[in-house]
């Protein structure tokens, strides 16, 4: 038997306008669900995914429907109106990476949250663009730079909130411009200067600018009136002793301050002077003694506010990160040390500010860069030691404008060009000490007119030319170390009138000539006299006989000649090094022979 039913018999069965209706609704249904974008304007779509690719959206604590082709209005977050995406709140999410510029493009944005996240870098100037943006939430991020001043263009706004960031810089005067706003948040951050007199033209209900260490209430008595009929206001402190605690703290906070070594009293309601290395005068800080207090972190701006503060000692410990250019407002500042730390980047040229500066400590770190020119400022400073550092360029000739300088000490170093002769303006120095650098060119003969110095290092270069004669008239000279470079010429006769020196190096050159008999005069020498590994010629002279303390004499690989002289018998030497000397022979003289043998260190 055949059940098979024709298709004219089915539709006769069922009715036609029954099948056509059912097939209507699944091509709707198909049309709907095969992409959602068809609903949406794409300019929409494309700034959304450009925010979810930014702020690793993968790992978001929502992400519902992100970047699939259903309706925008189904992501997580989205609210459309009119096939345009409206509202975008995505706080407390885990977004975190930088706000895309494309988000400028949600032109009919109304509201942006997206506070209580982990968001870095700057704020977008593109969302100055949202002109219908009534609230914009950006607080609890790590948002940092300036505010764009282009946010002044948010005609519509009612809300700002960019508190609890990062933020740094004035604020800007274009904010006047926002005359529908009715609350502006901006606690928290690191802006500076005061209120913009374009503020004057707010009618506020909440202003929030505390918090923010480097901005001030201002001294305009007409903004302090306009400051006085907001309702809802916070302000910064006017109290100079609380903003010095608040800079403490934020050390505290910065440094790891539970683990140091010593943190009696921090973080208490103790009064500050009997916080551990902390001293006041008149309520204020003056004083904050941390050397080697196992601190670790960096180093707050907020240090900078300490204005009363005259010595600062956080040196010995394990501070990272660069050197605050805040430090450049301590004015009253006579002791910076940052020494043995782990310090990066480059001396901030505002340090050059501290006009009451004697005292500069910032060795054995790892920084970098060139020394500022503006160090030449400090004319009260007496120590300068920049030793075992990193740091290039040349050495600046306005450091020859520091007429109290005592101790220069830039050894360790990348500095490369050739030695200021402006330096021979210096006249209170007593130590120079460059050596370990790449120095290139002539010793100046300017060095020559430092009267005062005891120790003159300029060791480990690469520095050229003779000797200048003029360093014989260093008459307090201790210390000449200039070994380790490739000076030529002959050796002055005039380092003979050198009568205090204790240490004289010239190895390692390639110095010509003979040996000067007026360095038989050096009798004060009892550390070293190293000539060797220079080009050196002729006989020993007797005179060398005459420096009795001497314990340590280098004269090997030249080109002497002769053998020891008699007059060595007098010496007390504990190494003597002669050897390389094809033209030098031992002593037949017994004598002499036995002497050689009692010496402990001998190179022959």
């Amino acid at each position: 038997m055949n059940n098979t039913i024709s298709a004219s018999a089915f539709l006769n069965r069922i009715g036609f306008q029954s099948v056509l209706a059912c097939l209507l609704a699944c091509i709707w249904t198909v049309a709907l669900s095969v992409d959602g974008r068809a609903q949406d304007h794409a300019g929409d779509r494309e700034a959304l995914v450009a925010l979810y690719n930014a702020t690793d959206g993968d790992n978001w604590a929502n992400n519902a429907n992100w970047l699939s082709d259903e309706p925008l209005d189904s992501w997580h977050g989205v609210t459309v109106s009119d096939g345009r995406v409206t509202q975008l709140g995505l706080y407390s999410n885990q977004l975190t990476g930088t706000i895309p510029a494309e988000l400028g493009n949600l032109s009919n944005l109304q509201g942006l949250h997206l506070d209580d996240n982990q968001l870095t870098g700057a704020i977008p100037a593109e969302l100055g663009n949202l002109s219908n943006l009534q609230g914009l939430n950006l607080y609890d991020n790590q948002l940092t730079g300036p505010i764009p001043p282009e946010l002044g263009d948010l005609s519509s706004l009612r809300e700002l909130w960019l508190d609890n960031n990062q933020l740094t810089g004035a604020i800007p005067p274009e904010l006047g411009d926002l005359s529908s706003l009715e609350g502006l948040y901006l606690s928290n951050n690191q802006l500076t200067g005061t209120i913009p007199q374009s503020f004057l033209s707010l009618t506020l209900e909440s202003f929030y600018f505390d918090g923010n260490p480097g901005l001030s209430p201002p001294d305009n008595p007409e903004l302090l009136a306009w400051l006085d009929d907001i309702g809802d206001l916070r302000a910064p402190t006017q109290d100079p002793a609380a903003g010095d605690k608040e800079a403490l703290i934020a050390l505290y906070n910065a440094t790891d301050g539970a683990n140091w070594a010593n943190n009696e009293n921090w973080l208490s309601d103790e009064p500050l002077d009997s916080w551990y290395g902390v001293s006041v005068s008149d309520g204020r800080v003056t004083e904050l003694a941390l050397e080697f207090n196992r601190l670790a972190g960096t180093i707050p701006t907020e240090l900078g506010n300490l204005t009363s503060l005259t010595l600062l000692f956080l040196n010995g410990s394990q501070l990272t990160g660069s050197i605050p250019a805040e430090l450049g407002n301590l004015a009253n500042l006579w002791s910076l040390a940052l020494s043995r730390n782990q310090l990066t980047g480059p001396i901030p040229a505002e340090l050059g500010n501290l006009a009451s500066l004697q005292y500069l400590h910032l060795n054995n770190n790892q920084l970098t860069g060139s020394i500022p020119d503006e160090l030449g400022n400090l004319a009260s400073l007496t120590e300068l030691v920049l030793n075992n550092n990193q740091l290039t360029g040349a050495i600046p000739p306005e450091l020859g404008n520091l007429a109290n300088l005592q101790g220069l000490y830039l050894w360790g170093n990348q500095l490369t060009g050739a030695i200021p002769p402006e330096l021979g303006n210096l006249d209170s120095l007593t130590v120079l000490d460059f050596g370990g650098n790449q120095l290139t060119g002539a010793i100046p003969a300017e060095l020559g007119n430092l009267a005062n110095l005891t120790e003159l290092g300029l060791n480990n270069n690469q520095l050229t030319a003779a000797i200048p004669p003029e360093l014989g008239n260093l008459a307090n000279l201790l210390l000449l170390a200039l070994n380790n470079n490739q000076l030529t010429g002959s050796i002055p006769a005039e380092l003979g009138k050198l009568t205090s020196l204790w240490y004289l190096d010239l190895g390692d050159n390639q110095l010509t000539g003979s040996i000067p008999a007026e360095l038989g005069k050096l009798t004060s020498l009892d550390e070293v006299l190293g000539l060797n590994n220079n080009q050196l010629t002729g006989a020993i002279p007797s005179e060398l006989g005459n420096l009795a303390n001497l314990q340590d004499l280098r004269l090997d690989n030249n080109q002497l000649t002769g053998t020891i002289p008699q007059s060595f018998l007098s010496l007390t030497l504990e190494s003597f090094y002669f050897d390389g000397n094809p033209g030098l022979s031992l002593p037949d003289n017994p004598e002499l022979l036995a002497w050689l043998d009692d010496i402990g260190d001998l190179r022959a």
